[in-house]
């Protein structure tokens, strides 16, 4: 994967003389990336002149894993980020005598220079090339290596000389540590407690304490742990802590966590993380969390209810020092009630409420979306002491990094042919009123009417208040045959489904983003989309707008469109800008960690008129 810079090993390898010697082989032992990097790996293998001495092994056996240490004359282990761990794959080649190349990132530039070729972190393909032929070419430097690994790892690795480390390092913990002396000066001078203050000193012990650990970044994923839809919010829920797991702001841990509701103490989410990271065999229990000031707690989620409900909470939290950020991912429900099933209004408008009152600053997921917050907020005429920061990051791109769904539907073959047929027309998100659905369906059959050979292919779930309109999709006449309904598919079958679309269709009234949009951009098909202030933040001048609710300007729109595509004439989504998942979580980092804000909305005490953040 990207993480161990496979490619960058492989161009190395072919830009090195290796790559024309016949008796030279590489071998990637692991399993390959099931996504697009890995394709791009085989398809860059299989095009080189080496091909038939290059393989990537798969997945081995703990047997075959050895075996392939023992038949190793060099190895070369690479890091592009890690978790703060230690290397075991370098230890293992190191225990077995092999010479090895890493690059200095993480731990492994702690390493002894002597036992290894170590390159700078961020090594150039020359540079990698050059290591691997001076091995080749060189036994002595070789057996020098070889020689000096296997003596360090006798002499610093063997189990009795780590576990008496292990020993002497839990026995001076026991009895010279600070904690050691916290506990004997509270035996000492500390009162014994009644049974009522016994729930509450945990806390008050933990509060007080100096804190010696990173200050932490808690981020809330309390909805995804309970119900991991793997759509919308959970995969951007997903995407975003995966990156901030993987790169985190110095001096701060990255911990999710949860909560239940009800004014209840938030939970560390350890099993929840230990999965996110592909981490099965490590069981950490879901503890309450111990807070410090100079934390941050960060409600990435959309868990509405539970928030309000924790209103209390979390204002006691910010009181002790915790500075406290909210993500809005949009606030349709109350700039369209109407289209929301009954109570949505009211309880949104609480979650928003209390969003606003506890909460130090606001990360929206759209310029359009802070401006539309700002302005609900003067109208509902909230106030508060302090100002309230308002900023807004946009959502990243690459479904490979947000911990895709694999898998095809049965009739995958079929749907594909057919887009293959004629125009498609792809439309991405949960059927909703505002999503515009009806009025796709509605034009599409004016156009099937008019004459025109196009498919409308609908990816999404059955959302709310939308029953006639999928009875009415399920049993339409063009069904399979012109209009397809996929409802719940994969990452990786949507991936397959924008390579094959002639242009995505976005006829939403309301979105916090749309992400769709940039997803086609990745794929270069062109975009049709309704003219809202979002889509042109996103898009720009990449994609063709149009206006009007009634089928008839949709149907004219799509049939206007197809003539400027035969004239070579239709606006094209390549060029547009996007991020990855990693350059997201950084601009939410901007504001979170930098304290970069795009507006502030003023505190009691400030002008009347909202601010422009510098």
């Amino acid at each position: 994967g990207r993480t161990k810079l496979n490619e960058a090993l492989l161009d190395a390898y072919l830009a090195s003389p290796l790559a024309q010697d016949a008796s030279c082989r590489l071998v990637f032992v692991g399993e390959n990336d099931p996504g697009l990097y890995g394709a791009g790996l085989l398809r860059k293998i299989a095009a080189s002149e080496a091909a038939g001495r290059i393989r990537i092994a798969g997945f081995v056996d703990a047997a075959t894993y050895a075996d392939y240490l023992a038949a190793s004359d060099a190895a070369v282990q690479l890091r592009a980020s890690t978790r703060g761990e230690t290397s075991a794959s370098v230890l293992d080649c190191l225990l077995y005598g092999i010479p090895t190349i890493v690059n200095a990132h993480g731990s492994t530039a702690s390493i002894n220079d002597a036992l290894l070729v170590k390159l700078q972190d961020g090594f150039t393909t020359p540079e990698l090339a050059d290591a691997l032929a001076r091995l080749h070419q060189d036994a002595e430097l070789r057996a020098g290596l070889s020689a000096r690994a296997l003596a360090h790892m006798e002499r610093e690795h063997a189990p009795a000389h780590v576990g008496k480390l292990y020993f002497d390092a839990i026995e001076a913990y026991a009895t010279r540590s600070p904690l050691a002396a916290y506990r004997k000066l509270v035996r000492t001078a500390a009162p014994q407690a009644a049974d009522a203050d016994l729930p509450q000193l945990p806390a008050a012990i933990a509060f007080n304490r100096h804190a010696t650990a990173p200050r932490q970044l808690l981020v809330d994923v309390s909805a995804v742990v309970q119900s991991d839809l793997k759509t919308g919010i959970q995969r951007v829920v997903r995407s975003i802590l995966l990156s901030l797991i993987a790169d985190p702001p110095p001096g701060y841990r990255i911990e999710p966590v949860y909560s239940h509701g009800g004014n209840r103490s938030y939970q560390y989410a350890r099993s929840f993380g230990m999965n996110m990271v592909g981490e099965t065999t490590l069981a950490l229990e879901d503890a309450p969390v111990d807070l410090r000031p100079g934390d941050i707690f960060f409600g990435l989620d959309l868990f509405t209810n539970g928030t309000s409900q924790n209103e209390g909470l979390l204002q006691s939290m910010r009181e002790r020092g915790v500075g406290i950020y909210f993500v809005v991912f949009d606030i349709l429900p109350m700039l369209r009630p109407e289209v929301f099933p009954f109570g949505t209004e009211q309880y949104f408008g609480d979650f928003l409420r209390t969003v606003h009152k506890v909460s130090d600053g606001v990360l929206c997921i759209s310029r359009a979306v802070a401006d539309e917050l700002a302005g609900w907020v003067e109208r509902q005429g909230l106030t508060r002491r302090t100002p309230l920061k308002l900023g807004h990051f946009h959502l990243g791109a690459d479904i490979d990094a947000s911990a895709p769904s694999f898998g095809l539907p049965p009739d995958a073959e079929q749907v594909l042919s057919a887009l293959g047929q004629r125009p498609s027309f792809l439309m991405v998100g949960t059927v909703e009123p505002r999503k515009g659905h009806t009025q796709s369906l509605n034009a599409f059959e004016l156009l099937w009417e008019r004459g025109e050979d196009v498919n409308l292919v609908v990816v999404g779930k059955q959302g709310w208040m939308m029953e006639k309109l999928c009875e009415r999709m399920a049993a339409h006449p063009e069904k399979s045959r012109r209009l397809f309904w996929l409802n719940g598919i994969s990452d990786e079958m949507l991936l397959k489904l924008y390579a094959g679309a002639a242009a995505l269709l976005s006829p939403s009234e309301g979105e916090g983003f749309g992400l769709p949009l940039i997803e086609a951009a990745q794929h270069g098909i062109p975009i049709i989309a309704r003219s809202l202030p979002v889509f042109r933040e996103v898009a720009g001048e990449h994609a063709y707008y149009f206006d009007g609710l009634a089928p008839q300007d949709l149907a004219d729109a799509i049939h206007a469109w197809l003539g400027l595509l035969r004239e070579g004439k239709a606006p094209q989504s390549t060029g547009m800008p996007w991020l990855t998942w990693d350059q997201s979580a950084q601009q939410v980092l901007d504001g979170l960690v930098r304290q970069q804000w795009y507006r502030v909305l003023p505190g009691a005490e400030q002008p009347t008129a909202p601010g422009i953040a510098r």
